[in-house]
């Protein structure tokens, strides 16, 4: 099957900010593997899974980032529902609307916390986008990490691993492997490495995020994360040549409970996709629990 370079070069760029936003380790509120969604969506949730009360949980969001060079602006809307009362799973589903000027197209993912044991967890997801005429999103992306408390004298001390395998139109995607930690205090912080592989071509690249945040549940989470590296991958014309996008991102969020179950989150997300484009964008959402 053959595709376009045009088309090839959008799921660069697409696998690329992928590449570097894939939360193997919490960066910000609630780690979501549905990456299709929102490439730097921050978590909500300080904790591994599973309150053992019975809750749900849905937010409702609204982004819209401007890009320069005169490109048109980027517009998402967003809606995620979970259950957070059963002892062992948190599940979540999503769905989600991107607008880019040239085009529309939608997503869906699902994705669980998952609680092993009193000192393993993790964290499973899967994601897609139907075809369209416009390529905002990967076709299919699966995938996964595994947090593990190895240090009993370091009880905030998690130690992390991931992957996950992402699939774009015209059989062209990658794969991405993780190694992370994460550090539950006073102050959260998390810091990973990403190994990724494009195809086709077989391209590898690096790329590595860190992030904090600090608060409590049920009143207030501040924190903000940062990402940067290369991704590498071969656009396949009549002559296929390697391209290289280098990719530095940041966030800032700050999630408040206005009453016991009820809340707003806001965000301020930077991308610069160095020689390609940069984005200045916003975040809005509200939440309930109940």
């Amino acid at each position: 099957m053959s595709i376009s370079l045009q088309t090839v070069a959008r799921c660069a760029v697409l696998l690329a900010a992928a590449a570097l936003a894939w939360p193997q380790s919490p960066a910000s509120p609630e780690p979501t593997p549905d990456a299709p969604t929102a490439p730097t969506s921050p978590p909500s949730q300080a904790t591994s899974p599973a309150s053992g009360s019975p809750s749900f949980t849905a937010e409702i969001g609204e982004s819209y980032g401007v890009l320069n060079h005169g490109a048109a602006p980027w517009s998402e809307q967003s809606i995620k529902i979970g259950y957070t009362g059963a002892k062992r799973f948190a599940p979540f589903v999503t769905l989600s609307s991107q607008d880019r000027g040239a085009g529309t197209q939608q997503a869906y993912g699902a994705y669980s916390y998952v609680t092993l044991s009193k000192h393993v967890w993790a964290i499973v997801g899967a994601g897609g986008a139907p075809e369209r005429s416009a390529i905002l999103y990967p076709l299919l992306r699966v995938g996964g990490s595994l947090f593990v408390h190895a240090f009993p004298r370091l009880p905030g001390l998690n130690l992390s691993v991931g992957y996950s395998d992402i699939i774009m139109p015209g059989g062209s995607g990658g794969q991405i492997a993780s190694v992370g930690a994460i550090y539950y205090g006073k102050v959260i912080l998390s810091g990973g490495v990403n190994f990724n592989q494009s195809r086709p071509g077989g391209l590898n690249s690096e790329s590595a995020q860190a992030g904090f945040q600090f608060g409590r549940q049920g009143r207030y989470w501040l924190g903000g994360g940062a990402s940067g590296g290369d991704a590498a991958y071969q656009l396949v014309g009549l002559v296929p040549f390697n391209v290289h996008i280098n990719s530095v991102s940041a966030n800032l969020f700050y999630q408040r409970w206005l009453t016991r179950k009820f809340g707003v989150i806001c965000r301020y997300d930077y991308l610069d996709e160095l020689n390609f484009f940069r984005k200045n964008g916003a975040y809005i959402a509200t939440f309930f629990e109940f």
